[in-house]
């Protein structure tokens, strides 16, 4: 019997046996029965391996097979096992190792537009069946040979099928090639966080090439800063990489403000400016000393029609992601603001209102006096006007 393995330089190779007899005996030669004697063992735990410089700590030995670990060139030959019992009677088996290089002509990482050679070269003169599949698991090609442009969906594994008598040989390739995207679709931030858009390049080691080039500037997040962003890559090969990501600014509107009287009406809302993916809730985290903190608020439109003192303090409002069966709820991002209550007589209030009526009771003795002043000044002047006398005119006589 032969059983042919395909294998690459550096893989560990198992030549596996078939069911032996009770009383076993089995010895390994190399190339040829009777060959070099590589290794033995039989039933009573009797056994011995090969310990020249060439097999030293490569060779490991069951009665059910023989390992042969980081396999180099000069091994790809022929391993020939002959199992026998007590009697005169034996059985061969032989194992053919055949080489395989799976390479690629060009330097990694790749840039898309850049071509992309893959080869999957066996030493032997046998015609297995050979074919390429992609880091997808899709059959490109059904020759030894791949030849094409590099595209971003190329960064992977790429897999090298030998079919030889009905048995399956895979060897894997890994193909770099650099891509550029964003971390997601949407981006949640609030203006209590600083606005960064994150686009992800790979792989590293090409990044670190351009680490040099990007400025990265951090800044608290405004109204302004919604809409859609866009980051382009452009190679010296004339390939452009273009990603967008649509951010959305979380605020928390007051209104009429922050500084409200206890009693007063407040509105607060919650919003990036637009409707949310149905997937996408609110929740608001009121103050713990608030009436409404054990309270499930998940409205982005809030109404309190009294607030009290005990609602002043911090309020969160957050941005979730439902969860699927079985997940926990994830954040997305979430704003803040602080309420500052103040009671309906406070004791500034209290010293303006005693201020004004000290104003006003001086204001009024003022005028008290003032109108007395007056008063005395009328009577005085009439006094005087009734005590003067009119003479009589001259040449008037009494008849």
């Amino acid at each position: 019997a032969v059983e042919v393995i395909y294998a690459r330089v550096g893989d560990n190779v198992e030549l596996n046996l078939p069911q032996l007899p009770q009383s076993f005996y089995v010895r390994w030669f190399l190339d040829k029965d009777n060959g070099h004697e590589l290794a033995s063992i039989n039933y009573v735990g009797g056994n011995s391996i090969d310990s020249g410089d060439i097999w030293s700590g490569r060779l490991s030995l069951s009665s059910i097979k023989l390992t042969i670990k980081n396999i180099q060139d000069e091994n790809f030959r022929t391993f020939v096992c002959r199992m026998s019992d007590n009697s005169n009677t034996y059985n061969l088996k032989a194992f053919i190792l055949i080489k395989v290089n799976v390479s690629m002509n060009e330097a990694q990482p790749l840039v898309p537009g850049d071509d992309l050679t893959l080869n999957c070269d066996l030493k032997t003169q046998r015609k297995p069946m050979i074919y390429w599949e992609n880091p997808t698991g899709r059959t490109v090609s059904i020759s030894s040979l791949v030849k094409k442009k590099a595209e971003t969906q190329d960064n992977g594994e790429w897999t090298c099928v030998v079919k030889d008598n009905g048995k399956q040989n895979m060897f894997r390739f890994s193909v770099s090639v650099v891509d550029f995207s964003s971390t997601s679709k949407s981006l949640y931030t609030s203006t209590n966080l600083p606005l960064t858009v994150p686009f992800v390049i790979s792989p590293n080691n090409f990044v670190k090439q351009i680490l040099s080039k990007i400025k990265r500037v951090e800044k608290l997040s405004r109204e302004e800063d919604r809409g859609t962003y866009s980051c382009s890559i452009t190679f010296k090969n004339g390939f452009i990489l273009s990603r967008t990501v649509q951010v959305e600014v979380l605020q928390i509107i007051p209104s009429p403000g922050t500084e409200l009287i206890s009693g007063h009406h407040l509105n607060l809302s919650c919003s990036t400016g637009g409707p949310l993916d149905t997937n996408v809730k609110v929740k608001w985290f009121p103050p713990k000393t608030s009436s409404l903190a054990n309270t499930e608020l998940t409205s982005g439109h809030l109404i309190i029609q009294k607030v009290s003192m005990e609602d002043s303090g911090r309020w969160r409002c957050e941005l979730g992601l439902e969860p699927g069966l079985g997940q926990n709820r994830s954040t997305l991002t979430s704003a803040v603001i602080t309420l500052k209550i103040e009671p309906i007589l406070t004791v500034w209030m209290l010293v303006t209102i005693c201020g004004a009526a000290v104003i006003l009771i001086l204001l009024l003795i003022l005028a008290f006096i003032l109108f007395r002043r007056r008063q005395r000044k009328m009577r005085q002047l009439r006094h005087r006007l009734c005590q003067c006398k009119n003479p009589k005119p001259k040449g008037f006589y009494k008849a």
